[in-house]
Order: structure tokens, then sequence, then C-alpha cells
């Protein structure tokens, strides 16, 4: 029905919205939880960026797509990442706002769900905040279309979604986004991993692609730690490791991503590429769980 723009239905806890939006052609869509984050991401930098606020950041975990990063770009804003975690990503606005920062927005991409200073957790009416905010505001609407370098469009959910810097993302609450592992000797197996990817990179389907090499980056806490090995890790080492794609120009391509569920006996397993390659993502994700499975035997 052309006559509704948005609707959104929380979940139980109400800390996660699953929202619907109408396409030009009438078409229900579902935004991914990856999707809901960015727009509200790039509504929000974009309205602080017209008003001439300065040194504006985003704190946001480990998983959440480099669409942001190029997002935060566009509109003044730098990027810095913590553990998986709310209160992991809210101290670390916390933190950023004592070193000077302005971080309005913040939040965990990865589970689609945005906080709003003063906010210190997620709530969807936050989210519809930002979407109202978009809806009213034509002006807002035209500078985030020519900083996108989109060509004019109808005010939408739609329009400004396929402006955004294009990202392929492995969805939340996919099949593969998942594994079941026997072992719970993390830091071992992020050892074994390791030496598993060394050993194997760059795997047969990369030969013709962008993806140059790679570098690890760990989280834990509030801290992100660019380095192979041990030393890197600390603990139970239960944080998350990623394996950022570069160009070879060092450009970041994107990601293979993994960390220990905090609430299921499983790892949860994630691959993020700029631009939309499915098939690339794809060989990319059954690559990430091959390692895995070297790794936990």
């Amino acid at each position: 029905d052309k006559d509704f723009s948005i609707g959104y239905c929380p979940d139980n806890d109400g800390d996660r919205g699953n929202f619907v939006y109408i396409t030009q052609e009438g078409k229900a869509e579902i935004l991914q939880a990856q999707e809901v984050f960015a727009l509200v991401v790039a509504i929000e930098l974009a309205d602080a960026d017209k008003r001439h606020i300065r040194n504006q950041a985003v704190a946001v975990n480990g998983p959440t797509s480099g669409r942001i990063d190029a997002i935060a770009k566009l509109f003044n804003a730098k990027v810095f990442r913590s553990e998986v975690g709310e209160a992991n990503v809210v101290n670390l606005a916390s933190a950023l706002r004592d070193k000077g920062y302005y971080v309005h927005i913040l939040g965990e991409g990865s589970n689609g769900g945005n906080i709003t200073d003063p906010a210190k957790v997620r709530d969807p009416l936050n989210s519809i905040m930002t979407f109202l905010k978009f809806f009213s505001n034509k002006e807002l609407f035209n500078f985030m279309m020519e900083r996108l370098g989109a060509s004019k469009a109808e005010l939408s959910i739609g329009s400004l979604l396929n402006a955004l810097p294009p990202f392929t993302t492995t969805g939340a609450f996919s099949s593969v986004a998942k594994m079941h592992v026997k072992h719970t000797d993390y830091a071992l197996m992020k050892t074994k991993y390791e030496e598993a990817l060394k050993a194997t990179f760059p795997p047969s389907f990369l030969k013709e692609s962008e993806i140059k090499s790679y570098e690890i980056r760990q989280t834990e806490g509030l801290v992100e730690r660019i380095g192979t090995g041990p030393e890197f890790r600390t603990g139970l080492c239960k944080g998350g490791l990623k394996v950022v794609f570069k160009a070879e120009d060092e450009e970041d391509l994107g990601y293979m991503w993994f960390r220990p569920s905090g609430t299921e006996p499983v790892l949860r397993v994630l691959v993020d590429l700029k631009g939309n390659k499915k098939a690339l993502h794809d060989n990319l994700i059954e690559y990430q769980r091959a390692l895995i499975e070297i790794a936990d035997n």
C-alpha cells in the first residue's frame, strides 16, 4: 500500500526493530540489520554535518559493515570499533566524548539496533525518530543525495538505500552466519586458524580478484589490536578476530570475521565486502567456515 512509507515491529524484549519499506514499484521490502544501521547513521551524520558540527565520530562493534566507514568519510566523521556488546560500544562512545569527539549515534550494526545519545541501550523507537527526521526534511534529503553522488529522486527510504555505498554482507540471521564447534579453547583455536589462513591464502578463487593481502585485527573490550599471534590476545581470547582484505594500494576491500557467541554455544561468522559481490561473498564465507573447521579439528 503506497499510502505507507515504512513499518516496524519490535522483537519481544524491544531492543531490535524489524523494518519494512514500500518500494516505488509498490513492493514491500524487509531491511536487513546492517541496512537499518547504515541508514540511521547516514541520516544522523548528515544532519550534524549540515549543521556544521565538527569532530564527529561513530562508535560501533567489530562486525559492523565497512559501509559505515564509507558513509562516515562522506560526512566528515571517524569510525571507532569495540568488541561485540552494547556496553562496550556505549563505553567506547563515552571515552571518545572525553577526548573531544561529538558522538551522537552509535550501535552494533550487526544487530541492526542503534543507540542515539543520550540513550544507553538499543531501542527501535530511536530508529523511528531518525526516520521521521529524514521524512520531514527535504533539504536534508537533497544534501545527503548530493554528498552521496546520487541523482535527484523521490524522498524515500528506497532512494536513500540505493544511494548508499554498496556492500555485500552476511545476513545476521543467515544459516551460514553461525557454526557449532567442538572446542572452547579459543586461544588455541585462533592460533590454529591463523596457521591455516597463512597456509592456504590466497585460495584459488581470489587469484584474479583485487584482494592481494590481508591483516588481522582483534577486538577485546574497547581495544582493537592489529597483528597476528597470541601476543595480540588476552585472557580467554573470546573477542572477535577479523581478517581484513587489502588491495595492492593497501585499500580495505572487506573482511572475514568470527567470534564465540556470548549467548549460544556457537561461533558467529560473517563476511563483508565492498561492492555488489555476492559470488565472492559466498566463496569467502565457505572458505571462512573451512578454516574454522580446520582449527576446530
